[in-house]
């Protein structure tokens, strides 16, 4: 995943960040449909290259990785292995994540929608996707508007020549509507401690769907609803960032800061 490329080579410590991502964009396997599913095909895919850590499982994600990496965290307690670190880069309580309503069409029509926008917000860049030019998109028929979008994406070199998208967009829809399902288990362990660095900022794109300090209410605001779902201690971090800019600098430097500073206390020297 592209998108922890420049964290991975920020951090002082001197550890691997291996990333994961859904098969269906790598291979033939098919991905999961609920978080917990994700969370095992991730979990196998991981046991199938490292053994058990001594020090315990170090995991974490951004957005919805932050969910993956506490249920993943909840699974190995159940077989009884222990997960040291949990980090979580302004994932929230899913409970708040608006599912998508409509057709089979207005769902595929709205995940594009949201697709585009994080990558606007993600990449700072302009897609022409304000509300007339959307709106003339979500008008056209199916096929036209994939053509459509696929030609935004390679304009600014998002999308191979040989790639129409549409793999990507459907594991984006089925990611999307997962997280809408999703309610998270308590994770008893109460030896893994969980590092959760929060936005302090409204997001320019995708707000009031359900992410992060955007749409959390107010009561549990300050952890993201997350602390009554971990047993163990929990440090909530701000950054002065809004959801897509949190990978990058400045607010990046808090991020690498905040994760250093866990794995000194959790590593052995």
């Amino acid at each position: 995943m592209l998108c922890y490329a420049e964290l991975s080579r920020r951090l002082v410590t001197d550890v691997a960040v291996v990333a994961l991502t859904d098969p269906q964009l790598t291979a033939d396997t098919p991905g999961a449909d609920s978080i917990p599913a994700i969370a095992a095909q991730y979990l196998s895919a991981i046991r199938s290259r490292y053994s058990t850590p001594s020090a315990g499982w170090l995991l974490g994600g951004w957005s919805m990785g932050g969910s993956v990496a506490q249920e993943i965290a909840r699974q190995l307690h159940e077989d009884g292995e222990h997960t040291a670190l949990i980090v979580m880069l302004d994932s929230n309580d899913p409970t708040y994540i608006t599912p998508i309503p409509g057709t089979p069409t207005q769902h595929e029509t709205e995940v594009a929608r949201r697709q585009l926008g994080a990558l606007e917000a993600f990449l700072d860049i302009d897609l022409d996707i304000g509300e007339t030019a959307w709106n003339e998109i979500a008008n056209l028929d199916a096929d036209t508007r994939s053509t459509v979008i696929a030609e935004k994406l390679r304009s600014r070199r998002l999308l191979g020549p040989r790639d129409d998208g549409r793999s990507r967009l459907e594991v984006f829809g089925r990611h999307l509507d997962a997280l809408a399902r999703h309610q998270p288990r308590l994770l008893s362990g109460s030896a893994t401690e969980t590092v959760l660095v929060r936005c302090t900022q409204l997001a320019p794109n995708n707000s009031g769907i359900g992410m992060g300090i955007d749409d959390t209410p107010a009561e549990h605001a300050a952890d993201l609803g997350w602390s009554r779902h971990l047993a163990g201690p929990l440090t909530v971090v701000d950054a002065d960032a809004h959801h897509y800019s949190i990978l990058r600098p400045p607010a990046l430097d808090t991020v690498v800061d905040q994760l250093d500073r866990a794995l000194s206390r959790i590593l052995p020297h």
